[in-house]
């Protein structure tokens, strides 16, 4: 994907050092942190092509003392003392730096993607809010709070909202 930091074993690309570099620096910030582990073969070389819906045997864990020493990641689960490893052959971590993605060395077909546990959404909530509806933007306004939001919508979506609301 373009804009991805990209790492591969035995690569000519002058990046490469700097980008394992920066994929070791991502590797170990997630300390502590809730993150999802999904395994998927791959029976494409898209990315954008591998369904990463939760399945059966994906995990949501704690992850412990992430390293990377040489090219091996190795991490520990919540109350163990076990150390897991996986030595890539190509690493990439996205452009948003949400998800990094590990292709096994040793299983060819593998890959792995480590990335945030759940996605959480702030919630506001606006007691009694004022609602203005102007050209394609909605306005939502608590007085008290002293909160604005404004949605712009698309033609469509404003369509559909006056279809659904007025």
């Amino acid at each position: 994907m373009e804009g991805n930091i990209i790492w591969e074993l035995g690569s000519n690309n002058q990046e490469n050092a700097n980008n394992l570099a920066n994929i070791r620096k991502w590797w170990q910030e997630i300390n502590g942190k809730e993150i999802s582990w999904c395994q998927r073969i791959m029976t494409s070389t898209n990315l954008s092509e591998i369904h990463w819906e939760q399945q059966r045997f994906d995990e949501t864990f704690k992850i412990i003392n992430p390293d990377l020493r040489g090219i091996t990641f190795y991490w520990q689960k919540p109350n163990s003392t076990q150390e897991y490893n996986i030595t890539p052959q190509k690493i990439e971590l996205d452009n948003q730096g949400k998800y990094l993605y590990i292709y096994s060395q040793t299983q060819k077909n593998l890959i792995i993607r480590v990335g945030p546990g759940e996605i959480t959404y702030l919630t506001v909530e606006l007691l009694d809010a004022e609602i203005k509806l102007e050209n394609n933007i909605l306005i939502l306004r608590d007085n008290t709070k002293l909160i604005e939001v404004k949605l712009t919508l698309s033609p469509e979506k404003f369509y559909q909202l006056k279809q659904e609301f007025l």
